[in-house]
Order: structure tokens, then C-alpha cells, then sequence
């Protein structure tokens, strides 16, 4: 309920109420989808207006191109994209009158949280080599179709490196928020004899197991 028209019979007064409303919505709601309708309980009898809802203050600047109210029936629609990363909570102030008693208005406080959802994939953008030896190289790329979007790292190691040396760490960046923009680093294809290992947290590659001297080994991380 927006607001309450009460009518005192001791004075002919009228009463309004302030009221206060949360709403979640995920980023990913369409254009068009009704946020909440919003209403006036008329318990005046008498009171037989027309009534007419306004957006009064908003908050953030965006939030009037992404929200529309229909002043007949105060019906609050999605009217643009909502992004989570862009604007994370919205606030409206509305306001409800009788066309006829401009001087008596209610208002209604809504709060808009904006939900998260994982809307793009990781990314892998740089390179860092803790340390390059002159020896064999090592090509993490893979040319095949599904892998033609990751980038080129190459990395540097002898053959007589310890077990449990650094190879090198791949950087990935997800512009997603929160939990959906964490990442896990895994390799899945290339390292047929296990030789490497990766930091699912950090993306640092370690040396699995002895290599042999003189020989090329490649993987995909």
C-alpha cells in the first residue's frame, strides 16, 4: 500500500502515510518488466480524484533512463540495461496526489538492489616470468579453435630444474563482481605426461616432475 487517505470527523483533516520498499532485481531483467505497482488504499468515501503518481528525486543520475513510472496507474517498469557493476542500488522517492488537493501528497521510499549474475567469461590479458634461462622454451598456446581466443605466453626452462620450480604465471582478468568474477586456473590440454602443475588461485605454473635434458615439452593453461 502506498499511502491511506483518512478522513478525521472531528477536523475534515487528511492523513497520509510514508512508506518504505525493497526491491531485487537480477542485471539481467528485460526491458519493460515490472518492478512494483504501486497503490492508495481510499478509505475516504468521498475522495472520488483522479490520482497522480510523479518521480520526485532519485539518487544516482542513470536512474531516471533506467526506470519509468506511469503516472495513472503507478506502475514502475525496467526502461534501459541494468548493470550490477555500473550501479549496484537505486533509490526513488514517489510521490501520489488527488489531482484535486495538490496540497496533500503521499510519498513512497523504494530501494532497487541490483542482483549479480556471471554475464562474461574470463579473459587472459599478460605475462609474468619469474625468471628466464637460456635454455628450451616452453609455448602455452594452443592454435586449435577453441583455444583461439586465449592469449600467447611462452616460457623459459632447463631441463635440470628442480621439481616444484616455478615455470611462469598466466593473468586472467573476469570483469564480473564478487563470486562471479572469481577465477580457477586449470590445464586441460597439452601436458599428456603431467609434467606441469598450475595454482588454480594464482595461475603460477610449477615443474610436476623431472624433465629430461635436451627435450621439448609444451601445455595449455
Amino acid at each position: 500500500m502506498l499511502s491511506q487517505q483518512e478522513k478525521n470527523a472531528s477536523n475534515s483533516q487528511y492523513y497520509f502515510q510514508h512508506i518504505i520498499i525493497h526491491v531485487n532485481l537480477s542485471e539481467s531483467t528485460m526491458t519493460g518488466s515490472l518492478v512494483c505497482q504501486l497503490y492508495v488504499n481510499e478509505t475516504h468515501s468521498g475522495a472520488k480524484q483522479k490520482l497522480h503518481y510523479s518521480m520526485t528525486s532519485v539518487e544516482q543520475s542513470q536512474t531516471r533512463s533506467l526506470f519509468t513510472l506511469n503516472e495513472y496507474t503507478g506502475e514502475l517498469r525496467v526502461s534501459g540495461l541494468l548493470d550490477f557493476e555500473t550501479v549496484k542500488k537505486h533509490y526513488l522517492l514517489i510521490a501520489v496526489r488527488y489531482s484535486s488537493l495538490r496540497s496533500y501528497t503521499s510519498y513512497a521510499t523504494i530501494y532497487i538492489n541490483i542482483l549479480d549474475v556471471n554475464e562474461y567469461a574470463p579473459q587472459f590479458f599478460g605475462l609474468y616470468i619469474p625468471s628466464k634461462l637460456e635454455s628450451h622454451h616452453i609455448n602455452v598456446l594452443d592454435n586449435d579453435l577453441e583455444f583461439q581466443n586465449l592469449g600467447t605466453f611462452t616460457f623459459y626452462i632447463s631441463g635440470l630444474n628442480p621439481v616444484n620450480s616455478s615455470v611462469g604465471c598466466v593473468t586472467a582478468y573476469d570483469p564480473d563482481s564478487d563470486e562471479n568474477g572469481k577465477i580457477v586456473y586449470s590445464i586441460v590440454k597439452g601436458d599428456t605426461s603431467d609434467f606441469f602443475a598450475i595454482e588454480p588461485l594464482n595461475g603460477c605454473i610449477i615443474l610436476a616432475k623431472s624433465l629430461l635434458p635436451n627435450y621439448a615439452y609444451s601445455t595449455t593453461g
